[in-house]
């Protein structure tokens, strides 16, 4: 009992040691060798369980031994490649060695190659600088030489262009001089022209005038025999048979109501006549109110849109020189009733300062300027833009016409207060002051 207990220690142990080196070899190595092994085990664990130790103790031992010679071999085999890694590592730094070596031998020749090439530039260079001082040096010789004979040549250039210039001062002072006779020439026949022109335009204005005067005439007698002496003629013949009835001893109220509504067409007829003639309203009412009342009454008998804004312009202007200003704006908005198409005009009569502005402008078809200049000279048309023209000359004023085909027109008159108006202004201000 106590032979066979030490027995099975030894047993147990090697079966430890062998369960160890088992698994370092599977760990290390796994292949056939390590499935014969376990096969030995596998023996010497069934020989234990059938109670043949002294078998299961030569297998085990025979398996130990095994295992020790696989386990020499693998130290073996380790330690060779362990001396392989480190020739590996010694190899490697060699080559790093000889890398780091040829680097350095490779920048000394960069560096060698380019001390050589900058040596020849630098000799190319100074050869080149050589015959660039020949060059400039031959260039120096032939310059001086050109300038000899171009300072030779030029002092002969210079008293020939001096006498050349001698001539053509003299010929300059006979052409201005001419050039003044011919300028004043031109002035005289420009102001010839000029007065040819303004005497043929008022020749025209003035012949346009009288057959206006005439054609004035004969629409006023045309006026008083149409109108007037029509209802001139019902007032008589209404009297006469009014006569007859009382004679009669009929009813006459009814021909003395006749009568009544002829009279009273017939003051109508002579307002009418005596307002296009004059207006009654500048003696009146002035000539702002006046205007008012124009105004008012052309957009009440055309149904044009009219907005009108007028200062108070009373008294500025004599009485002459106001029936001019009422001309030129009632010429102004008959032209845009006649000839504009437009829908609306606007008036603006404004004071500023020492002046008068005066600006008539609609949204009608308008017109080329150019045209309606020509048309104007010709005495045409524009017979009412010269009048207009002219009233505004005899106002010290101005008269501008803009117009664009599609874009309306807008007339502008400019006129300064007259200076005795002006002086009895300031004089009644530091009277009242």
């Amino acid at each position: 009992m106590s032979a066979s207990v030490p027995h099975a220690v030894s047993i147990l142990l090697l079966a430890f040691l062998l369960c160890t080196g088992t698994a370092r070899l599977y760990a290390q190595s796994p292949s056939l060798e390590h499935s014969r092994l376990q096969r030995q085990l596998d023996s010497a664990g069934s020989a234990l369980a059938q109670g043949d130790d002294a078998q299961a103790a030569v297998i085990l031992e025979g398996t130990l031994n095994r295992l020790n010679a696989l386990l020499k071999r693998d130290r073996i085999q380790s330690q060779h490649i362990d001396r392989q890694q480190q020739q590996i590592y010694d190899l490697r730094n060699q080559l790093q060695i000889l890398q780091s070596q040829y680097e350095v031998a490779v920048h000394q020749r960069d560096v060698n190659e380019g001390w050589s090439k900058k040596n020849k530039e630098k000799l190319e260079e100074e050869r080149k600088l050589k015959a660039q001082n020949a060059q400039l040096a031959d260039e120096r010789l032939e310059r001086e030489a050109l300038i000899r004979y171009v300072l030779i040549a030029s002092g002969v250039v210079t008293v020939l262009i001096g006498f050349l210039m001698f001539r053509r001062l003299q010929d300059r002072r006979r052409a201005v001089e001419l050039k003044a006779q011919i300028a004043e020439a031109r002035a005289d026949a420009l102001e010839a022209q000029k007065r040819r022109s303004e005497y043929e335009a008022r020749k025209r204005f003035t012949r346009q005038l009288i057959d206006n005067q005439e054609q004035e005439r004969k629409r006023i007698a045309a006026d008083l025999h149409d109108g007037l002496g029509q209802d001139l003629l019902v007032i008589k013949n209404r009297i006469t048979l009014a006569r007859r009835e009382m004679e009669r001893g009929g009813d006459f109220s009814h021909e003395f109501d006749e009568i009544t509504t002829a009279v009273t067409s017939s003051l109508q007829d002579i307002r009418r006549i005596s307002r296009n003639l004059r207006p009654f309203q500048l003696d009146r009412l002035g000539l702002t109110s006046t205007l008012e009342s124009m105004l008012k009454m052309i957009r009440d008998s055309t149904g044009l849109n009219i907005y009108y804004q007028i200062d108070n312009i009373d008294g500025l202007f004599s009485k002459t020189r106001e029936i001019d200003i009422y001309r030129i704006v009632q010429e102004s908005v008959n032209n845009v009733v006649k000839h504009a198409e437009a829908k609306e005009v606007e008036i603006n009569c404004s004071r500023r300062g020492d002046l008068i502005e005066c600006r008539i402008r609609d949204n009608g078809k308008g017109f080329p300027a150019d045209v309606i200049e020509d048309r104007s000279r010709d005495g045409g048309p524009g017979f009412g833009l010269q009048g207009m023209r002219e009233r505004a000359v005899f106002l010290d004023g101005t008269l501008d016409v803009t117009s664009r085909e599609g874009e309306g027109t807008t007339v502008i008159l400019t006129m300064p207060i007259p200076a005795e108006t002006q002086t009895a202004s300031k004089e009644e201000k530091q009277h009242v002051g």
